[in-house]
């Protein structure tokens, strides 16, 4: 019979190249999960001072610690009835946060606050997505070509020939600074 302490199944664990920290990252979700805590409103807000006390063991700023605390009881108060606190309950609340109010930014953040106050009371199969944001590129600081021919003359009267053939490279290439370095005189 194979059982944990049967040196046949230690020696094979041994034998093999197991990565220890995977298995206890394994072990620990599965805990996790097998302790998904129901809860209903009153419960959270009983356990909210613990999330709040463990963060702050975690040394995270003091604005953090009130933000996550306000954002979670904004969920908690958002919640209706005084039964089990379901995803849909979850689902609901960012529902009414996204309504046009807030910023996809602010609404990530409460999305992020929820969800590891979730996770910490072991409901983590309760979490919400976070909003898609589209990075925005903006093209209201490029210099005019006037400015640019300005710069070059500048630089050329000031003697900084490097600094004007740095200028006309990336003008003309439009590479980043930071390739600039890869850059050689031929």
């Amino acid at each position: 019979m194979n059982k944990i302490g049967d040196r046949k199944v230690t020696a094979n664990v041994a034998k093999s190249n197991i990565d220890y920290k995977q298995l206890a990252k394994v072990i620990l979700e599965a805990y996790m999960k097998s302790r998904c805590i129901v809860m209903n409103k009153k419960e959270m807000y009983q356990v909210l001072d613990e999330f709040i006390l463990e963060l702050k063991y975690q040394e995270k700023a003091e604005r953090t610690l009130s933000k996550y605390k306000a954002d979670i009881q904004k969920f908690l108060h958002s919640i209706q009835h005084d039964g089990e606190i379901t995803k849909d309950d979850v689902l609901l609340f960012k529902k009414s946060i996204s309504d046009g109010k807030y910023k996809p930014r602010s609404i990530n953040s409460y999305i992020v606050a929820v969800n590891k106050f979730l996770k910490w009371c072991g409901n983590e199969d309760m979490k919400v997505k976070k909003l898609k944001m589209q990075q925005r590129y903006s093209i209201d600081n490029i210099i005019t070509l006037s400015d640019y021919k300005r710069l070059l003359r500048f630089a050329k009267k000031l003697g900084h020939d490097d600094i004007y053939m740095i200028m006309r490279i990336i003008a003309g290439t439009g590479i980043r600074i930071s390739e600039l370095k890869f850059f050689t005189v031929e």
